[in-house]
């Protein structure tokens, strides 16, 4: 049992970190990146949820860093009940999954992350960013009727977890209660209704506006998944892949919370 494709790219080793830290707040470990050159209260805040493999997985801290660089008040979160990420061994990945339930356990810490920037950085918008498993966390999150995010980024996206857990036609369900843009960009390998022209979007852009207007998906056709953060860049089409999937996650962000 897996949250990714048979044929999802494998961990890698973790890049990045010398500009951030880790903090505690309501017991929640957070990877934190400051907003570079943003004074207090002028910053957006980026709530990212990792994949499966943590904090270290890949790029995961460098992207945040790259965030922070950019003006964005930047916080990884730890969603696991006792910091014990599933690493590289899916033979347990379901009793993990069970232990990390999303009404206990993630979806408080989420929601600690999110009042941390806040509290520390004055943010007033809040956008979720979400690797693989992260992307289906910020969609769980996004159906809030007063909701805390403006909308999720969803690299690579693992919301076939919703019919793992609840069976067939669970994601489409989940889609009909999202209330903030979403934004899907699927690998070769994602499911089709994650894709363009799914099921997801096109719930989506039958939504009231902002929704409709703002949510899009996009798909990636010479990558697998996984490869925002996990992909080698020294493949011509990873490092292109990849830097198309974040002008598209950036002009997004900006669209649903400019940065003043």
């Amino acid at each position: 049992m897996s949250c990714c494709p048979p044929t999802a790219l494998p961990p890698a080793p973790a890049v990045g970190g010398e500009s951030g830290s880790i903090q505690v707040h309501n017991n929640t470990t957070l990877f934190v990146v400051p907003p570079k050159n943003a004074p207090q209260g002028s910053a957006v805040g980026i709530v990212n949820v990792p994949d499966i493999y943590g904090f270290d997985s890949g790029r995961t801290k460098s992207n945040a860093e790259r965030l922070g660089a950019l003006g964005f008040a930047v916080a990884i979160v730890d969603v696991t009940k006792d910091g014990a990420w599933v690493k590289d061994d899916l033979s347990n990945f379901g009793a993990w999954l069970k232990e990390n339930d999303l009404p206990s356990v993630v979806i408080p810490r989420v929601q600690s992350a999110v009042d941390f920037l806040k509290t520390s950085f004055g943010v007033s918008k809040i956008v979720l960013v979400g690797y693989c498993y992260g992307g289906w966390v910020g969609a769980s999150f996004s159906v809030s009727p007063d909701p805390a995010v403006v909308g999720n980024v969803s690299f690579h996206p693992s919301w076939r977890l919703e019919n793992m857990l609840k069976g067939d036609g669970a994601v489409e369900k989940l889609t009909e209660k999202i209330t903030v843009p979403q934004l899907l960009l699927a690998a070769k390998d994602d499911p089709d209704f994650v894709r363009e022209n799914g099921s997801v979007i096109n719930i989506l852009k039958s939504k009231p506006a902002p929704i409709s207007a703002l949510s899009r998906a996009r798909n990636f056709d010479a990558v697998n998944h996984g490869w925002v953060n996990r992909g080698d860049l020294s493949k011509p089409e990873v490092k292109e892949a990849e830097e198309a999937a974040w002008s598209e996650a950036l002009a997004f962000i900006h669209s649903i919370a400019p940065l003043q």
